[in-house]
């Protein structure tokens, strides 16, 4: 009895600590397959609002939705970085993002542009201690300053500032001035050094550089609306105005473009189709891609520090068709292998197809229509000749039809025959005024005719 007491004692003991365990496992990943990793996207501001963000997200979910060997979720969260700008502010947003994502079980975390993963190095021992950082869209030109020791790689962006001043002279002939328009945000003063840089090697003495960075939006509306002839804008970038008001790059852009009285060209895609010419366009669904394959090799165990960066230097030219119709830009002066986006076709570009298919088909139908009226004339034609030379001839002639089991006999034939003009003549009244002896043969011979 004792035996089957401590039997029992130790099943219901076991079934207990088994439960326990079920529970505390299921609270612990409540929502999380095993095997799934979870890979955290961070933007320094704007959010979804920025077109230049949703490229980066989407680009890389792309690639993890077609990963055969790695179950990602994807996340993304936005440190509204402009709004931290002292130490205080900045440890207070770390410790907010630290009790965030404290039961997350992040993976990799892909801070987006230099000052994401400038924020996110200073306080990784807070918010993400021990995780791989795999950053997206770092300046190519400072990559030589970053540390990389602490398990550390990415995908470093470049602009082609050259090219696309190089596209300006040979799209506007005569081109004289190059207003350049950016704000004071880090992304803005880092374009300005470099574009500066840039035109002095390659373009003084050859353009006129009016400077309008680091004005107060209003101002610089006022100014692009006032430029002298022979004018191109340049847009670098504009995330915080002179008076420290933030835009979203794209819609900064768009209200510059809307006020000028020159064409403006740009230097990132996803900008293209709110006021730009174009120009040698920065591709950035493109990083959101190549940045997702280097996290899948962490996520496969490979160190992020030794995987070397990637340095993207692909500039396609691209235009805005809109924008090249604005300014009356010949599109034969763009470059071979040009991508035109937002062109507006015509009826007969759009449905060119279907309007000769429809025209093809109406005159065959017309065609048909005409051949057989035509027969049909003949045929009446030749009907009537037939009968008045039957009359003259004083012929008969007949036709079955064969569905109906009717004889047809021409105009004259019961007189030829005999018969009153009223009356009805049918095939076996035609029978017997046959002469008995060939009744037989005309009947055989009928027959034969009705069976081919």
């Amino acid at each position: 009895m004792n035996s089957r007491l401590a039997a029992g004692l130790l099943v219901r003991v076991s079934f207990s600590f088994l439960l326990i365990v079920c529970i505390f496992t299921s609270q612990a990943h409540p929502d999380q397959p095993a095997g799934t990793k979870k890979v955290l996207v961070l933007f320094p501001s704007e959010g979804w609002s920025a077109p230049s963000h949703r490229a980066v997200y989407n680009g890389m979910k792309a690639v993890f939705d077609r990963s055969p060997r790695q179950d990602v979720i994807l996340l993304g969260d936005t440190l509204d970085l402009p709004f931290a700008a002292t130490e205080t502010e900045q440890r207070r947003l770390s410790d907010f993002f630290r009790a965030k994502y404290a039961r997350e079980n992040i993976h990799v975390v892909v801070p987006v542009t230099r000052t994401s993963l400038e924020f996110v190095l200073q306080y990784r021992d807070i918010m993400f201690l021990g995780i791989p950082i795999v950053f997206c869209a770092h300046s190519a030109h400072d990559l030589h300053r970053l540390d990389r020791e602490g398990d550390i790689t990415g995908v470093a962006v470049t602009v082609d500032i050259a090219g696309t001043i190089d596209l300006a002279l040979k799209l506007q002939p005569g081109l004289r001035r190059l207003a350049v328009v950016a704000g004071t945000g880090p992304l803005d003063l880092s374009l300005t050094s470099l574009a500066t840089k840039t035109f002095q090697k390659d373009f003084q003495g050859q353009l006129e550089w009016i400077d309008l960075t680091g004005l107060h939006i209003h101002e610089l509306l006022e100014r692009v609306s006032r430029l002298p002839g022979s004018t191109a804008i340049l847009f670098l970038n504009l995330q915080q105005d002179g008076s420290g008001r933030p835009y979203v790059p794209a819609e900064a852009m768009h209200l510059v473009s809307k006020s000028a009285n020159a064409p403006l060209y740009n230097l990132i895609d996803t900008a293209l189709g709110y006021g730009s010419v174009g120009g040698r366009l920065t591709t950035i669904e493109a990083y959101g891609r190549e940045t997702a394959k280097i996290v899948l090799r962490v996520l496969s165990g490979e160190k992020a520090s030794s995987i070397e960066p990637v340095v993207m230097s692909d500039h396609p030219a691209m235009f805005d068709w809109r924008e090249l119709k604005r300014w009356k830009i010949d599109e034969s002066a763009l470059p071979r292998g040009s991508i035109i986006r937002f062109r507006e076709t015509s009826l007969w570009e759009d449905y060119r197809w279907w309007v000769i298919g429809t025209f093809s088909f109406i005159c065959l139908q017309t065609l048909l229509i005409a051949l057989l009226k035509n027969n049909l004339d003949k045929r009446k034609q030749a009907e009537a000749n037939l009968k008045r030379a039957q009359e003259i001839a004083s012929i008969a002639s007949l036709s079955y039809d064969v569905q109906k089991d009717v004889v047809t006999w021409s105009a004259g034939a019961n007189e030829i025959l005999g018969f009153p003009p009223d009356s009805q003549l049918t095939y076996r009244a035609f029978s017997q005024i046959i002469h008995p002896q060939d009744r037989e043969q005309v009947q055989m011979r009928w027959r034969a005719a009705l069976e081919g």
